[in-house]
């Protein structure tokens, strides 16, 4: 879960696999390149493998979930 003031940012960051933000309350806008998409309550956005950038444009709160390959995480020490 992760909770952002308004006007807070996520400078840009990589994502090593696809992840979801589901948006709980609030709204934030998702830049992938070129590409925005906002989210608001309720709403759930896909975040590609890759750099992006996540702001806050409400006091938001979300729940990130990480998506990681069945190969990856059979691979990974203590699996």
């Amino acid at each position: 879960m992760v909770a952002l003031a308004a006007g807070q940012r996520l400078d840009e960051h990589d994502n090593l696999d696809e992840s979801t933000l589901q948006v709980l309350c609030g709204r934030v806008q998702l830049s992938v390149g070129e590409v925005t998409s906002d989210g608001s309550a309720g709403e759930l956005l896909i975040v590609p493998a890759g750099r992006h950038t996540l702001e806050s444009l409400d006091d938001t709160v979300l729940l990130l979930t990480e998506v990681r390959p069945a190969r990856r995480m059979a691979s990974e020490p203590g699996s």
